[in-house]
């Protein structure tokens, strides 16, 4: 703010007189003193006057600063008024944030007050209201997610949306304020996904990153790399082989509220040896190979306390703490169809054995808990429990009951099924392990056709064999 002076000034002093009608002193300067005085704390810190022109200067302004500014110069006020509106201070949020504005200044007594947006087409609606009748929310995207405080003014809003966006202003006894609140709502960046595009030449990548607004590229050194514009949006830039496999690229999405950065791209999965590529397409199948023969190994080898019987054999099964007091002993029998069923039963009345398949083969000790079964037959396989005084315990035995014979076709099948899946994979790598031509039409160029030679990869591989096919298509 300017003031014109002779030099004959002796004094200067700029007032300021707020919303309210408050008249204080912003500075002072008295020529004979030859001395700056801020007697008000609201301007410390915040002006400065230019003796020779009389310009008050204010700097760091809050919107306890808006207002109407005088200057007397020689103790004379002059005529030339300065009125500043300081806006309350933009805020961007994001969708789904929170946001809270408040007046700097609500003297009592108040009997109304009413928000009001103006959205960016210019369209102005009531945001909410509140008199003597209580509250309001005219408009329908401001419904249960407004709220204002009475007595200090602010009004919340959550769940923001875009259409939130807008300038807010407040009237306080139907007289609207003067500061403004700037409030733009926008989405957050997605996380961006680097897609791939080969070129004519061998040795160069492109990558594309879509995205409206701020695209940032960057290597493994930190280091900013320039994007050309690719059509529709986003941009793209041309990546040379460098020999590193280590090397990677990311791209970053940045908007006013947040930034998300892709997943690296490294060198190695960009340009690969076909050396390499057919060391992994035959050791990693054959590793998957050797991994489902040992399992199945150690399946059949390791079964822990499970046990195995031929048709016709005798078995015991005994749990491993009883103690005394035992009134009552139940074994019990789930087959492999989920079914239970009582093998044998003991109590102060006696031994039982309820179910048929069991009776005149089955004895039991109930000093011990040990069961004893006879005469095994295929049905009786299964898993074992057994409750003491009414309470079944941990332990669980594992019965399979099978005759020589599928014992032998046990003992033949499973080695066959290994050989088999070594051939069928060792066909798959002999029969695809040869290079298929690619050729797409380029979205980066739009017109040049890009032709490239790609390996057979595991998951191609993998897809063949589990669907059966005949042919892969890369």
């Amino acid at each position: 703010m300017t003031g014109s002076v002779a030099p004959s000034t002796t004094s200067i002093i700029w007032k300021h007189r707020d919303n309210a009608g408050v008249v204080v002193k912003v500075i002072e300067w008295d020529r004979e003193e030859d001395s700056t005085d801020i007697p008000n704390a609201k301007f410390r810190s915040h002006a400065t006057l230019d003796k020779s022109t009389g310009n008050l200067n204010l700097k760091n302004l809050q919107l306890k600063h808006s207002g109407t500014y005088t200057v007397d110069i020689n103790s004379k006020e002059q005529r030339k008024k300065f009125t500043l509106t300081v806006m309350g201070e933009d805020v961007k949020k994001a969708v789904g944030d929170t946001v809270s504005f408040r007046p700097a200044n609500i003297n009592p007594p108040v009997t109304s007050i009413m928000w009001k947006q103006r959205s960016s087409s210019g369209i102005l609606v009531k945001v909410i209201e509140w008199d003597d009748d209580g509250f309001v929310v005219p408009n329908q995207r401001f419904k249960g997610i407004t709220a204002l405080d009475e007595k200090t003014g602010q009004i919340t809003i959550t769940k923001l949306t875009v259409e939130h966006s807008g300038v807010y202003t407040i009237d306080i006894n139907r007289k609207e304020q003067e500061q403004r609140f700037l409030l733009n709502v926008v989405e957050r960046v997605p996380k961006p996904v680097i897609k791939t595009e080969m070129s004519t030449n061998p040795d160069v990548v492109y990558f594309i990153c879509e995205y409206s607004e701020t695209i940032i590229w960057k290597n493994s050194s930190g280091e900013k790399l320039k994007g050309s514009e690719h059509y529709p949006k986003g941009e793209f830039i041309a990546v040379e082989k460098q020999g590193r496999p280590e090397n990677y690229y990311t791209c970053t999405l940045k908007n006013a509220i947040s930034e998300e950065t892709s997943d690296p791209v490294y060198e190695r999965d960009l340009f690969k040896d076909s050396n390499t590529s057919l060391a992994i397409s035959i050791v990693i199948p054959l590793i998957v190979v050797v991994l489902i023969i040992l399992i199945l190994f150690l399946i059949i080898r390791f079964q822990g306390e499970d046990v195995k019987k031929a048709v016709g054999d005798v078995v015991c099964f005994r749990p491993d703490k009883i103690h005394p007091n035992v009134t009552s002993l139940i074994w019990k029998q789930r087959s492999s169809s989920g079914i239970v069923v009582k093998a044998i039963e003991w109590d102060d009345d006696g031994t039982k054995i309820p179910n048929q398949r069991f009776q005149n083969i089955t004895t039991l000790n109930n000093e011990t808990g040990e069961i004893t079964i006879s005469k095994l037959t295929v049905k009786h396989s299964g898993v074992y429990t057994i409750d003491i005084n009414s309470k079944e315990q941990e332990q669980r035995f594992l019965l399979t009951v099978v005759d020589s014979n599928s014992s032998l076709v046990i003992s033949i099948i499973i080695p066959l099924i290994a050989v088999v899946l070594v051939i069928l994979l060792l066909f798959l790598i002999i029969r695809f392990h040869g290079y298929n031509q690619i050729c797409t039409v380029s979205s980066v160029t739009g017109y040049s056709q890009i032709c490239m030679v790609s390996s057979v990869t595991v998951r191609s591989l993998t897809a063949a064999f589990l669907d059966n096919r005949r042919e892969i298509s890369i």
